[in-house]
């Protein structure tokens, strides 16, 4: 029996499909997204393309593999509907109305150059950007576009046969600022981790990953904390502060146990990591969640670097 063949476009981007000869069992197929990100899809014969979860979800799958986010590795292969739940369950993307709107805004934000700049919003979103940003039309982001506007967050300047342009209001910007202190547009990743001087490397390790993919590593040790401020109320705020955290249970310190909860109380994502000399330690209530399980600091930055890749928008 010869290789089944795979299809002419990506079942979840419509990119072009190149087949992957070699597996008589298995529709394989790579798609190139950009000059530095490619994907390796693996389905089982009996994947559905037509199911439920695909045809109401595919704008999300879609912006997933855009933005360079898709969950999966390359040698995990997909079956059935609830493989794909499991990609929504595992992946960040805006799921709601107000994270639409948020989202839309944070990048208005990200266009303008100073305060008040008029932006084009043709400019800013063409075909390939309504889908990177999880939007099923241009008639949806006219919608939230729209929405901004009635809230007084955008302000609508000139409408033309070639689109229309907007700026940020004021209270735009201080809404803006209250999302980054809140977490959901914010730059800054909570460490959660042992600070005893013979893990050091490990403490290097977790800094250097999060600052190689463009996140603000934040350790209680270094942040300064004012003479009003107790050391609980500065960690509280900071731990609210951040858009996700690295929790390392290496040396099993409460603390972390601590930390940990609290910001996945706050609906933020939680990256777990322990060496393995330590895993057998770790404590049943988290020990289920999955972690990043390493014996040298290499092979953790390696893991922890294309696991904030795939669950982090950027």
């Amino acid at each position: 029996m010869g290789a089944l063949p795979a299809p002419q476009q990506c079942y979840f981007s419509d990119i072009e499909a190149r087949h992957i000869a070699g597996n008589d069992l298995l529709i394989e197929y790579a798609i190139i997204v950009s000059k530095k990100k490619r994907y390796q899809i693996r389905l089982a014969p009996d994947f559905i393309d037509e199911s439920e979860t695909l045809r109401n979800n595919k704008h999300i799958f879609k912006g997933l593999i855009l933005n360079g986010q898709w969950p999966l590795l390359d040698g995990e292969i997909l079956c059935r509907d609830e493989d794909l739940q499991k990609v929504l369950s595992q992946s960040v993307y805006p799921r709601n109305a107000k994270e639409k709107m948020d989202h839309l805004l944070s990048i208005l934000l990200r266009a303008q150059k100073f305060d008040g700049e008029i932006l084009s919003v043709n400019a800013i979103f063409n075909k390939l950007e309504i889908e990177q940003n999880y939007l099923k039309s241009g008639e949806e982001l006219r919608f939230y576009l729209k929405t901004l506007e009635e809230k007084d967050l955008i302000k609508r300047l000139r409408i033309s046969s070639d689109g229309f342009d907007v700026s940020i209001t004021l209270d735009g910007l201080l809404y803006a600022d209250e999302l980054l202190n809140s977490g959901v547009q914010s730059n800054r990743c909570f460490i959660a981790m042992s600070f005893d001087p013979d893990v050091l490397p490990i403490r290097t390790a977790l800094k250097q990953s999060c600052i190689e993919c463009g996140y603000l590593p934040v350790l209680m040790d270094e942040v300064y904390i004012g003479s009003d401020e107790t050391i609980n109320d500065a960690m509280i705020a900071e731990m609210r502060r951040a858009k996700f955290a690295i929790a390392d249970f290496t040396k099993q310190k409460d603390g972390v146990y601590f930390e940990a909860g609290f910001i996945l109380g706050l609906e933020r994502r939680v990256i777990y990591t322990c060496r393995k000399d330590w895993w057998d330690k770790t404590h049943f209530d988290t020990n289920h969640f999955p972690h990043i399980i390493y014996e040298d600091e290499t092979v953790l930055i390696r893991k922890l670097v294309d696991r904030i890749n795939a669950w982090l928008p950027s």
